[in-house]
């Protein structure tokens, strides 16, 4: 169910950016065309993939002066096409973005049972957490390659480096199966894949590092 659920939300925010509906939207996509390849299903992109994890957050306990850092989420981004969450429990707290563009923050409110996906490579970060019970959220990544076909190596890193993430891979699930892909297909619907490296320089010399 769970499963179904994201898969469902993936597929109509490709299809909205893939066909705006309201000139707004239309702009939107636009600033992110330079860092979007568009792709085949069934050939380039033969599916989707994608592995979660929660994260979890306590408030501070009165006099822990360390316990601060567990009590939110720092800045950072993620190295795959697309990210997303669902609040299970995160009301109230919101997640800041900053725009790989305008530099210009914005916020999410958490609302429980809500999901947010948004491509790779974006920086968020969260407020802390004062609630008596634990902040919790699902979340989860995206990748169009299937598992253990894409490894990210850069000089300087060495082939074991390379060799270790791709066998960290196996814990990722198809996400579509076969049939949605086929139907996919059938419509002639394109696969986005962002270039998050791409757009993860774009914050290269503007952000202390740590911060958002």
């Amino acid at each position: 169910m769970l499963r179904t659920f994201i898969a469902d939300a993936f597929v109509e925010f490709v299809d909205r950016w893939q066909q705006p509906e309201t000139a707004e939207d239309a702009a939107g996509a636009g600033v992110w065309k330079p860092y979007v390849r568009s792709f085949a299903w069934g050939k380039t992109a033969p599916g989707a993939w994608m592995e979660c994890w929660a994260n979890l957050h306590r408030a501070q306990p009165p006099n822990a002066t360390s316990w601060a850092k567990f009590t939110y989420i720092k800045a950072h981004q993620h190295s795959f096409p697309f990210h997303g969450y669902i609040t299970l429990n995160g009301e109230p707290s919101n997640t800041t973005f900053r725009s790989p563009f305008t530099h210009e923050l914005f916020s999410l409110q958490g609302q429980n049972g809500r999901l947010h996906l948004f491509p790779g490579g974006v920086r968020h970060t969260t407020s802390p957490w004062h609630g008596a019970e634990p902040r919790v959220t699902l979340a989860f990544n995206v990748d169009l390659a299937p598992p253990g076909t894409r490894v990210y190596c850069q000089i300087p890193m060495t082939l074991d480096y390379c060799q270790r993430q791709q066998a960290s891979r196996v814990n990722w699930v198809d996400l579509l199966g076969a049939p949605r892909v086929a139907a996919l297909q059938a419509r002639e619907a394109s696969a986005l894949d962002v270039e998050h490296f791409a757009v993860s320089e774009l914050y290269r010399g503007s952000l202390a590092e740590g911060h958002i």
